[in-house]
């Protein structure tokens, strides 16, 4: 069974990998004048993936009530 660590590097990484896959997306069809809603949809798609993101840090966050010296989710990756 992974520990807390591996789930949220996992988790990171997968939507660290979809926001780069859509930015590539993006890069490309920015050079086509005809691909403006391919474009938006890129935009979209990136927009939710950071919001899972965020979503998902607060929920992370939220369960540490203590004072730290160290920015959210740093404790679970020493």
């Amino acid at each position: 069974m992974p520990n807390q660590a591996e789930v949220h590097e996992d988790f990171l990484s997968s939507c660290m990998d979809r926001l780069k896959a859509s930015f590539d997306t993006m890069k490309v069809l920015e050079k086509d004048k005809d691909s403006t809603n391919r474009v938006r949809q890129e935009v979209t798609r990136a927009c939710r993936v950071l919001r899972v993101l965020f979503e998902y840090i607060v929920e992370c966050d939220s369960e540490y009530g203590e004072e730290r010296a160290f920015i959210p989710l740093y404790r679970y990756f020493l």
